[in-house]
């Protein structure tokens, strides 16, 4: 392959990474404000939440403010207690909820 298409390559998959990583980041900000606003609507503070669902007051703390994570075991322990569902799709217009 010459330089000039290993370049247009790489600039390629760059720019695709970029996208994904902006998708993602949407998501988990529209996931940590629907986390944020039913924990509110419970009346629970985040300690009582994090102690219910078995996780890190810090870890709540991060999920609340957006912080992308692998740990979805966790995310779905915090979802569980508060009653909620995570539904993914994705397809060519990304990821939505």
């Amino acid at each position: 392959m010459s330089s000039g298409k290993s370049g247009s390559l790489k600039r390629y998959i760059h720019m695709i990474i970029g996208l994904f990583m902006k998708a993602q980041e949407q998501a988990f900000r529209t996931l940590a404000g629907r986390v944020r606003e039913e924990r509110k609507s419970q009346n629970l503070s985040q300690t009582e939440l994090a102690h219910l669902a078995g996780v890190s007051l810090n870890f709540l703390s991060q999920l609340e403010s957006g912080k992308i994570t692998v740990r979805m075991d966790k995310v779905v322990l915090v979802l569980k207690t508060l009653g909620l569902e995570l539904h993914l799709r994705y397809g060519k217009a990304g990821v939505s909820e």
